[in-house]
């Protein structure tokens, strides 16, 4: 009992959050979004809900009136919206833009970032490891994401908030980085595209930025833009590589990327852990590509 009352709590409290989401995206022009799926489940379990309370009743089954009382209620919740606007002739209340920011992060935090952690076989205790967090909205038709899905809404301050991102997180610990990627849709909580990848500091052979020109089509019109690229190359040739900036796509000042500060952390740990005899580093004359040594010492 007690493991379905905690499967009942979950329920309610992801689809009430879900659709939260979806309404905060929602428009005049989009009448019907995915949460909005959930009604039919709604139905299910009230018709159960009904029928279990009469067969109990009248004693054809064993009492469970209670159990079909709990199915009522779920029933219940999961159609309150169509009763809601069935009965509501006033417009929907709007939520706040930084309050679904702040939203935003938390999931990420309570549910990507733990999905990071458990990939990785890194304790998420661990008050050893750094984390750096980069996010990249999916603003166009994407493997294995629903385009319906692919939604933005633009803010009172003229940028846009996304449904759909690519998550990037680096777990820094005292000797090696490890790498998860994945395509968060915020609405569902899902995640998908995993990726995973761990370089050990002694493998990484450089750390850089670069600029990339890329086609961007919003509506009709067909936009060049310069792209941001950051890139972490092994000595193998394996490479960690993704987009985490373009203007046009104009996001909030919360999502602006500090990949700065991360990379020069990085060159610098590298070095420490490379060349441990030396004690003069700092973050200020740090080359962006970390030159492989050992090859001219296996060489000489």
């Amino acid at each position: 009992m007690y493991i379905f009352t905690s499967k009942l709590k979950n329920l309610f409290v992801n689809t009430e959050k879900s659709e939260k989401i979806s309404g905060f995206f929602a428009d005049e022009n989009r009448s019907a979004f995915k949460p909005s799926d959930y009604t039919k489940y709604g139905y299910v379990f009230l018709l159960l809900g009904l029928l279990v309370v009469y067969l109990s009743w009248f004693g054809y089954i064993g009492s469970y009136i209670l159990l079909g009382i709990a199915f009522i209620v779920v029933g219940i919740f999961l159609i309150r919206r169509k009763l809601n606007d069935l009965f509501s002739f006033g417009d929907r209340e709007m939520q706040d833009d930084e309050e679904m920011i702040a939203l935003f992060f938390k999931d990420v935090n309570d549910f990507v970032l733990k999905k990071a952690f458990q990939i990785s076989g890194i304790d998420n205790g661990n008050t050893d490891a750094n984390i750096f967090k980069f996010y990249f909205p999916i603003y166009e038709k994407y493997f294995g994401t629903e385009f319906e899905t692919i939604v933005k809404k633009q803010l009172d301050d003229e940028t846009f908030m996304y449904a759909v991102w690519k998550v990037h997180i680096f777990i820094a610990t005292q000797n090696f980085l490890n790498y998860y990627s994945c395509i968060y849709n915020w609405i569902d909580n899902e995640c998908n595209n995993e990726v995973s990848n761990e370089f050990f500091y002694s493998d990484i052979a450089s750390i850089k930025n670069e600029f990339t020109e890329k086609e961007i089509s919003d509506t009709d019109d067909v936009m060049s833009e310069k792209v941001k690229t950051f890139i972490v190359s092994n000595i193998s040739g394996d490479k960690i590589e993704f987009e985490f900036e373009n203007s046009l796509l104009k996001l909030p000042i919360s999502f602006e990327n500090d990949i700065e500060s991360f990379v020069r952390e990085m060159r610098l740990l590298i070095r420490k852990k490379r060349f441990p005899e030396e004690e003069n580093y700092t973050g200020n004359n740090v080359d962006f590509e970390i030159e492989d040594t050992r090859k001219k010492d296996r060489k000489e």
